[in-house]
């Protein structure tokens, strides 16, 4: 049958068809809303209330974690939102907080130079590691929960044991200010970046040196390993997200942000990564094809950490909220089109 004789019919079928896979794909494009927001109330002798720093969730999930430069970090319910109890033995701003692995250790650190560890279940200080000669912007537990590495306002990456408390490792920095710090899923590897855009990767094991990528022109905030190990993420202040292929040693993609500063990041899943920064916004970025698929407002200020938990976002920052969005439409069908993670 010739195309000029296919009959209306069939041409008009076709064409409904074709529009209702666009509806379908771009509906399965996941995005959230707002679930509830935590104003957070100034201290006795405090002005105003805190700004955010960081944010961790716990591995189970019914819990998690805010700190702030009041000194103070609060354990929050996830379902609820109610603050259950604080942690007060910091004497200065507290800029980092991690659950261990398995749940049962919650690391902090900041200004003060020390590194607490903190028995979750007992609600009290575990131990301190001493202090640091510098302040403490970042901190990273690797999967087995065997290191914790801690980087800030100095020229090094210290690697310790944080059951023994035991320095496994000196790393040199690639610049004096270091803002972040993460490994990868499968351990073997450390990377952190900091003031100059340099990302610096090493062996987590015998703490040689892998290579480095100057990946961006201004501070860099943020890291985050995919599930695989294969890449690594980044996030700036010079308002891009870059994808570093690990193998190649090199850049494969980029996200602009403007005019927004990066501030936060990490992966919904392997299809999808969520961002924060300087425009009060949460930003969610397909990872097939590198573009913006929704916005979450709500925050008034400059949003500088995030976490998720299956489909939980917790996010805070300069507005001294805290707010939880829940994840919706996540599931991508046969009808959404795929591909690898990295295609261009």
């Amino acid at each position: 049958m010739s195309i000029d004789r296919v009959p209306s019919t069939v041409v008009l079928a076709a064409t409904l068809l074709a529009a209702w896979i666009v509806g379908v794909a771009q509906a399965q494009e996941p995005s959230a809303k707002l679930d509830r927001t935590i104003q957070l109330r100034p201290e006795p002798g405090r002005l105003h209330p805190p700004v955010i720093s960081d944010i961790s969730i716990h591995p189970a999930g019914a819990i998690f974690a805010a700190a702030g430069d009041d000194h103070i970090v609060r354990i929050f319910e996830m379902e609820s939102g109610n603050e259950l109890y604080r942690l007060e033995d910091h004497r200065d701003w507290v800029r980092a907080v991690k659950f261990s692995p398995d749940g049962a250790t919650l690391a902090t650190a900041g200004n003060d130079r020390r590194i607490i560890l903190w028995d979750v279940q007992r609600r009290a200080q575990l131990r301190s590691m001493g202090e640091f000669p510098y302040a403490v912007a970042d901190l990273a537990f690797n999967k087995a929960g065997t290191m914790l590495a801690i980087v800030g306002f100095g020229p090094t990456i210290a690697i310790h044991d944080p059951i023994t408390g035991e320095k496994i490792h000196e790393l040199e920095a690639p610049i004096n200010d270091m803002r972040c710090v993460s490994f990868s899923h499968d351990g073997a590897i450390v990377a952190a970046a900091g003031r100059n855009g340099v990302i610096r990767t090493w062996d987590a094991q015998t703490g040689q040196m892998l290579g480095e990528v100057k990946a961006h022109r201004q501070r860099t905030h943020s890291l985050v390993f995919t599930s695989d190990s294969s890449h690594l993420i980044s996030c700036s202040e010079d308002r891009m997200i870059k994808i570093i292929d690990l193998g190649q040693g090199k850049e494969v993609a980029q996200m602009s942000s403007a005019p927004a500063k990066v501030m936060a990041l990490t992966l919904i899943d392997d299809n999808t990564l969520i961002s924060a920064g300087s425009d009060n916004r949460l930003r969610l970025w397909d990872m097939t094809t590198h573009q913006e698929i929704a916005r979450l407002e709500g925050h008034s200020g400059s949003v500088t950490s995030i976490d998720v938990y299956n489909d939980t976002i917790v996010s805070g920052g300069f507005d001294t909220t805290v707010r939880i969005w829940k994840i919706e439409s996540g599931e991508r069908t046969a009808l959404t089109p795929q591909g690898s993670l990295f295609t261009k």
